[in-house]
């Protein structure tokens, strides 16, 4: 299903990561069919149309830090703590910080991100809202919301628009939804 959600996000003119299906050989021992995905990276952008720009997200370095810390922590409630002690963080942070250009455009993009995440900014000030609606429309549709936990979210900062576009990624297939069991 996750090949699907990408060529749709694609269709729709989102940004879409590369998903292919690969066998994986190791030293000569086959090990099946393997997804392979592209990671957050100026050539994703390329592929799609879009000019160059910071790739952004909530840092879940707290989440992970503190998960492995403590072996039987209750997920739910770290998510939530997590949540609140977190901050607007970039991929390719050395070739960002090192091009005054990227530094710059990372900088808005926090102040985006941030913003929103603080309810300092609204929705509209911080994001592109079309490309925002198709994403999650189109995530509610495949039944694909992991995709859209605050430490599984992406943005793209549009240095045109000086606003954020969602990156789709982690499109797990979650339960069915409650509707749909009580229907069938």
């Amino acid at each position: 299903n996750e090949l699907i959600l990408h060529r749709m996000f694609d269709e729709e003119g989102l940004p879409a990561i590369k998903y292919i299906f690969a066998p994986l050989i190791v030293n000569g021992e086959y090990f099946g069919i393997y997804a392979l995905e592209q990671h957050f990276e100026k050539i994703l952008l390329e592929a799609n149309n879009f000019k160059e720009g910071p790739i952004v997200k909530l840092s879940e370095e707290n989440f992970w830090s503190r998960r492995a810390q403590v072996k039987d922590i209750d997920t739910k409630l770290l998510n939530k703590v997590s949540y609140y002690q977190t901050e607007a963080d970039v991929f390719k942070k050395n070739k960002t910080i090192n091009n005054p250009i990227l530094l710059k455009q990372f900088k808005n993009a926090a102040q985006l991100l941030n913003g929103f995440y603080e309810e300092k900014l609204n929705t509209s000030e911080a994001f592109e809202l079309i490309s925002l609606a198709k994403y999650f429309a189109i995530s509610d549709l495949m039944n694909m919301s992991h995709g859209s936990y605050w430490q599984n979210m992406r943005f793209y900062f549009d240095p045109v628009l000086t606003k954020l576009i969602p990156i789709g990624f982690d499109g797990y297939h979650g339960e069915e939804q409650s509707e749909l069991k009580e229907l069938s």
